[in-house]
């Protein structure tokens, strides 16, 4: 059976419901966002995003400072009130060459995310780097990116099913090394075939979890490398990565990434901002963990005459007004609280 290919606004009274809840994924198709989306930005305040440029040595979009460490954001808020969207935003507005190479993430676009491992946060990062890399036309040295699965290339089990299951081509390790990235990110194997339960799958989340530093220098090493060939061929001043969507995966895994082994996070050379649930974001507070991340919180919309024609119209170009009966929609606006996708 094909799927139901939705006619915005929906005139179906079943499918006008299914197009407002909050697990509505707009995201997913880049039309659906063409039609969807709603700027909020003039009566949403940008004081949390000012502040995340800030702690990111932003001064406007340029980068002008570079900060002594590299930051590490938790980026939070209830659900549906618009994280993914604004992250979105967020995200294109400092891909520039003089700010960042910015590296959004869509867990669940990329990713089978409620089968994800916290291991696998590792090799999303190297996969999507590569991906970006690649897609964006940058010149880079492919030796680091392969010195990196030589970790578990060394397993001959791992090489064979590489090389034969996985259709990887390359004659040595190196070739095989660099191959494997692409056959994740580029072929888009991310989420199918390092999902399933296979030899390399299995071996590679063994590696990381029993020994993840080394893992962790070469992927530095690497950094320091594509950071240097980024800033001559004019791509960005630096690197971040845009998490979205960990929420969406099991507690044991967001929890071990920011509150019982954060060297994963942490130990990584490059600036992560990282979505996370609400209420993650507040046991952090608490914990000693708490000095390695900076908290940003996306704050509901206030109700007023100003954002009331914007929230109603996050209903009206999902759902045709004619469904509604005269004020339904404001009653419906004035009870989400100024969450958009609680309605």
């Amino acid at each position: 059976m094909q799927p139901y290919e939705y006619q915005f606004p929906e005139k179906i009274p079943f499918r006008a419901k299914e197009t407002t809840e909050p697990e509505f994924y707009i995201q997913s198709r880049e039309d659906w966002f063409g039609k969807l989306w709603v700027d909020f930005s003039s009566v949403r305040s940008q004081n949390q995003f000012d502040a995340m440029k800030f702690d990111l040595g932003m001064v406007g979009n340029i980068l002008e400072h570079y900060p002594n460490e590299f930051v590490k954001i938790i980026f939070s808020g209830h659900r549906g009130c618009g994280k993914s969207v604004e992250l979105k935003r967020f995200s294109s507005e400092i891909n520039n060459p003089d700010a960042f190479f910015a590296i959004l993430i869509d867990l669940e676009k990329e990713t089978n995310v409620e089968q994800l491992e916290p291991e696998d946060i590792f090799v999303v990062l190297v996969t999507m780097l590569s991906k970006e890399l690649e897609l964006r036309k940058v010149k880079i040295d492919h030796d680091s990116f392969a010195d990196i699965a030589e970790e578990w290339l060394q397993e001959k089990e791992v090489v064979q099913e590489v090389s034969n299951d996985f259709g990887v081509e390359g004659e040595v390790k190196a070739t095989i090394g660099w191959n494997f990235w692409r056959f994740l990110g580029i072929e888009g194997n991310l989420k199918g075939t390092f999902a399933r339960n296979n030899v390399t799958t299995n071996a590679i989340r063994q590696k990381i979890k029993t020994n993840p530093k080394p893992l962790i220098q070469k992927f530095n090493v690497t950094l320091v490398g594509v950071r240097r060939l980024l800033r001559q061929q004019n791509k960005g001043k630096d690197i971040i990565f845009i998490i979205d969507g960990l929420e969406k995966a099991s507690a044991a895994v967001y929890e071990s990434l920011f509150v019982k082994d954060v060297q994963m996070i942490t130990g990584i050379e490059a600036h992560i901002i990282s979505t996370v649930p609400i209420g993650t974001y507040y046991e952090i507070l608490h914990l000693p963990t708490h000095d390695f991340f900076r908290e940003h919180l996306l704050p509901m919309i206030r109700i007023n005459d100003d954002s009331m024609p914007l929230l109603r119209e996050v209903i009206e170009r999902r759902a045709d007004k004619s469904l509604f009966s005269e004020g339904v929609l404001d009653c419906f606006v004035q009870a989400s609280g100024g969450c958009p996708a609680f309605y």
